[in-house]
């Protein structure tokens, strides 16, 4: 059986300045989606045979209407994901995900401290992020954690493997560095 997926960029907006960005977000001034176009977009998405909505951006916690989005999404059947920096989840917002129908959550991390920091242009953005992962396993959000593999992170790829396995992450999941975006 084939599974459709769709992944929804919600908002180009977002909290950091990760230098391999392939959206550019932040720096293009575009609307965010809102729930009235997730509701006429769904149409297509039944006619298409959608199964599970990745729900993206920049980062997507910056939509005002993201909540409604993913509750609407899960009530019409989806399996909802949300992929995200992590920066702006704590037990508040990990228990409203998982409330309104977060399935999975995907949250980037890039490297160990200083590396994840550099990518990231926040010298805070590491252990926010690994805040967050073991925010949202204790809320018993299935939770992945994307790597960006490039030639700043590939020497300490062990190590850091090292350290989701010590966070307990579901799965770990690797891409190569696509030079666009920043």
């Amino acid at each position: 059986m084939i599974v459709v997926e769709v992944d929804l960029h919600v908002t180009n907006r977002c909290n950091l300045q990760c230098e391999h960005c392939v959206y550019d977000s932040g720096k293009l001034n575009m609307v965010d989606m809102s729930f009235e176009t997730v509701k006429k977009l769904n149409i297509g998405f039944k006619n298409m045979g959608v199964k599970e909505v990745h729900i993206t951006g920049g980062e997507p916690l910056l939509n005002k209407e993201l909540f409604n989005m993913i509750n609407y999404l899960h009530s019409e059947g989806y399996l909802v994901r949300l992929q995200s920096n992590g920066y702006l989840i704590n037990k508040e917002v990990a228990r409203k995900l998982k409330t309104n129908g977060v399935d999975h959550i995907l949250i980037s991390i890039d490297g160990l401290y200083e590396t994840h920091n550099k990518f990231r242009g926040n010298s805070k953005s590491f252990t926010a992020a690994c805040e967050a992962v073991k925010i949202c396993i204790d809320e018993g959000i299935f939770t992945r954690v994307n790597t960006v593999v490039s030639k700043f992170n590939i020497n300490r790829i062990k190590d850091l493997m090292k350290k989701m396995n010590e966070l307990k992450v579901n799965q770990h999941s690797f891409f190569y560095l696509t030079p666009m975006g920043r």
